[in-house]
């Protein structure tokens, strides 16, 4: 088999084995996040908002629709529903690795059918840190993105049979990619967080976007072993840094604004990044899960908002700056973490 069937079965596997329960014990670590209650609030509900702006474009929420899929025939619908739902709901979407649709002109499809279906909306392209320039503007253009996600998927690419090895240049090409393309780049994790080491290391290369992505949410390693199947020593699985953990490691390292995802499921769990300092929160695990479970991803999404809003009359927060400062504890493990780390 070819490198691109390879690549284009990959894509089905990956939501295939999402879906399936986890055989890791990760958990994002928000439970220990609390938001005090305030029963003596300063606002009506009507007056909370929750707009903002990102990649230079105003949107209704500081949420957006996390890289998934694309590069295979059968997720051309998928795209093209999760297109609709970033229009309607005047929220970001990212399309999943692109590397398929660079490699085969004939899928280009199932990546840009997003553009076509929301003009106006901000899309953002998905290519690892690893590509070559020429491919970066090739994702760009094949979608006219906003911005280009760098995917460092390490622990995910060791984990495969046909996953790369090679890694040594990668912070010379994050740079190169940054420079070469007219876009705004992001550099991402895909599930296994971010220490205070790397994004510091990302930030004094001026990468001004930075997606924590912690672990707690879809599992690449587990996934990629599931395709597998022979794997005798799974214990890589539990492998990363959880989400909440990520974020406190982003705060002491003095990043202003980063971009979490990993294993956001409900308001309350956008609430409690936003309250940590995040400008945007990703979901895209649970998106899949609704869709298939056959739930209106468009109503789904407008509950979250909705409830977002309640819970910022509840903290006494009428915008997200003042969510980004409102009373809470940090507890638990996640406090003895924190201190440790600072």
């Amino acid at each position: 088999m070819d490198n691109n069937l390879i690549r284009s079965k990959r894509k089905l596997d990956h939501i295939k084995y999402a879906l399936k329960e986890s055989n890791n014990n990760t958990k994002t670590g928000l439970d220990d996040i609390v938001l005090i209650h305030k029963a003596l609030p300063k606002y009506n509900l009507q007056d909370i908002e929750i707009n903002t702006t990102f990649l230079g474009k105003k949107i209704s929420a500081p949420i957006f629709i996390n890289a998934m899929t694309g590069g295979h025939k059968d997720v051309l619908k998928i795209n093209e529903i999760l297109g609709r739902v970033s229009r309607d709901a005047d929220i970001p979407i990212a399309v999943g690795s692109q590397k398929a649709g660079v490699e085969d002109k004939n899928l280009f499809e199932t990546y840009s059918i997003v553009r076509k279906i929301n003009p106006e909306g901000v899309v953002i392209g998905n290519l690892s840190a690893n590509c070559s320039l020429e491919d970066a503007k090739i994702a760009v253009e094949m979608i006219e993105a906003d911005a280009l996600q760098l995917h460092l998927n390490v622990a995910q690419e060791i984990s495969m049979k046909e996953g790369d090895t090679t890694f040594e240049n990668i912070r010379e090409n994050i740079i190169n990619l940054k420079e070469g393309i007219n876009v705004p780049v992001i550099v991402k994790e895909v599930g296994c967080g971010m220490s205070l080491e790397t994004i510091k290391e990302l930030m004094s290369m001026d990468i001004k976007y930075i997606d924590i992505s912690g672990a707690g949410g879809t599992n690449f390693i587990d996934i990629e072993y599931s395709r597998h199947s022979k794997v005798i020593d799974n214990s890589l699985i539990n492998w990363g840094i959880p989400t909440a953990y990520s974020m406190v490691e982003a705060n002491i390292a003095g990043l202003n604004g980063f971009i979490v995802s990993g294993g956001i499921k409900n308001s309350f769990d956008i609430a409690k990044c936003l309250s940590m300092g995040a400008k945007m929160v990703g979901i895209s695990g649970e998106i899949l899960k609704q869709y298939f479970k056959n739930v209106n991803i468009n109503d789904w999404i407008e509950e979250l908002k909705s409830n977002l809003k309640k819970i910022m009359l509840l903290t006494n927060s009428s915008c997200i700056s003042e969510l980004t400062i409102c009373d809470k504890v940090i507890k638990g493990e996640l406090l003895e973490w924190q201190n440790i780390r600072k």
